[in-house]
């Protein structure tokens, strides 16, 4: 092999890494300015054509909730079409849910991070739309976490640190 073919190979592959490298960040972040790790917080995007927030709180586990947790996430989340249409109405465009262990006090927590450029909208969707899979998502949450979002106000979290290096 030359030189030049083998220096093209190695530019190609560089190249190559790093488009992956940037696709992935953009896609996985979202360019996302500041990454949201804990629950309680709020973390604004910047683009210059959208504004989107990682919202993130806690919601208490009923007894026997994280495994109609697991369940649900199975039945109703993974690949579901139904799903995607619900949550991409309410302007949610990211989830993420884990499970805090609590020991201590014998409790397990579901932490919740939506992406969502108006957090108070999306969470009035949820409480009140009319297609089935949200009347199952908020009898899930009736289940699993003893939340009913129809008949209760969602009063959003109180930001009050935004520290960023």
């Amino acid at each position: 092999m030359t030189e030049i073919k083998r220096f093209t190979l190695i530019v190609a592959a560089i190249l190559a890494v790093l488009i992956y490298v940037a696709s992935t960040t953009l896609s996985t972040e979202s360019m996302a300015t500041t990454a949201i790790t804990t629950n309680n917080s709020l973390s604004e995007t910047n683009n210059t054509n959208l504004t989107s927030t990682n919202y993130c709180f806690t919601i208490s586990i009923l007894p026997g909730g994280i495994e109609l947790m697991k369940k649900w996430n199975e039945e109703n989340i993974v690949n579901n079409k139904e799903h995607d249409t619900v949550f991409m109405t309410t302007g949610i465009t990211h989830e993420q849910v884990w499970i805090q262990h609590l020991p201590q006090q014998n409790q397990d927590f579901a932490v919740v991070c939506y992406e969502t450029s108006d957090p108070e909208q999306s969470f009035k969707v949820l409480a009140t739309s009319d297609e089935p899979w949200a009347a199952k998502f908020r009898e899930h949450l009736k289940n699993a976490h003893g939340l009913d979002i129809a008949q209760t106000s969602i009063k959003l979290n109180e930001l009050l640190i935004n520290w960023k290096k």
